[in-house]
């Protein structure tokens, strides 16, 4: 916990039609509280969190969920995504020898199943992923915009072929410092097909990076 200075802004959150109150903190030191503190459904419903006070914010997502009930190990986290044989990406054809036709998978070791621009660098087949090579699928958003998530508890890359820099395999816990401007601002997971996603993540709202 690290104390801070600052009057923390008042935030009201909305979320599936409710406005939920979140209070405002007295100004002096004192031990870190987040000012918002919300789930985010992978269903990609967007949860909107009013800023009355535009500043620099530390923004805290925990968790992962499943983003392919019907297939398996198919889940993800803010950053970081396993793999869906069935949806194997460039990398995965090149490195691990996945057979897309449901065949066996030849991974070397559970820790590389885990990558962060997984389907960044699929092909961009329509509904399951859009043909923005800037888009992120998976990772959660702010204000329909791709975030790099920063792991509170980096997990080293393993020994095998697979790429787990930049993902906290530990906690999932990732945080980034943000700018947010004045007014509803919007957080949701970016997956162009939620039919068959399961779960959410929790986000913490810091004042402050």
């Amino acid at each position: 916990m690290r104390a801070r200075l600052g009057r923390i802004a008042t935030g009201v959150v909305v979320a599936a039609g409710a406005l939920i109150g979140i209070g405002a903190a007295a100004g002096g030191a004192r031990a870190e509280t987040a000012f918002a503190s919300f789930d985010v459904s992978s269903s990609g419903a967007p949860v909107s969190v009013l800023i009355t006070q535009e500043d620099v914010y530390r923004v805290v997502v925990t968790g992962t969920y499943n983003y392919g009930t019907t297939f398996p190990n198919a889940f993800a986290d803010a950053e970081c995504s396993t793999d869906a044989p069935v949806f194997d990406g460039v990398v995965d054809f090149a490195v691990h020898a996945v057979q897309a036709n449901g065949g066996p998978s030849l991974y070397p070791s559970p820790l590389s199943e885990w990558q962060r621009y997984r389907y960044t660098l699929a092909p961009k087949v329509p509904p399951f992923f859009s043909n923005n090579p800037a888009d992120d699928a998976l990772d959660v958003y702010i204000d329909g915009s791709n975030v790099e998530w920063r792991p509170l508890s980096p997990t080293p890359v393993d020994g095998g072929p697979g790429v787990v820099a930049g993902c906290d395999l530990a906690t999932h816990t990732y945080e980034s410092a943000q700018y947010l401007f004045r007014g509803n601002r919007r957080f949701s997971i970016f997956d162009p097909n939620v039919r068959d996603n399961a779960g959410s993540l929790h986000v913490e709202i810091y004042k402050g990076a």
